[in-house]
């Protein structure tokens, strides 16, 4: 659906995990980057998770300032002499 409808960045919280937090698989798709947050500790497993358009022209990438933090997740969009940045935020209601 997302090819379909020409999404470039897909943001997701709660990603579906395979297997246990050693070794973290997720859903993959040929035409789909995956990126992950940082992650303070390999015993954490990640509540956000990005997905880039392998055919998306500007760069993106996991911002240098993206806190170590599986919950937050900063990402630079680059292209050519603009940058922006993406903010993937888990929302754990109380």
């Amino acid at each position: 659906m997302a090819i379909k409808l020409d999404i470039d960045i897909i943001l997701v919280q709660e990603p579906f995990i395979i297997g246990d937090a050693d070794e973290i698989r997720l859903i993959s798709h040929p035409s789909f980057t995956q990126l992950f947050p940082n992650r303070p500790s390999l015993d954490i497993t990640p509540r956000i998770m990005a997905y880039t358009a392998r055919s998306y022209r500007p760069r993106v990438a996991l911002a240098l300032d993206s806190l170590n933090d599986s919950d937050f997740q900063v990402l630079d969009v680059i292209d050519q002499d603009y940058m922006i940045k993406v903010y993937n935020i888990y929302n754990e209601k109380h």
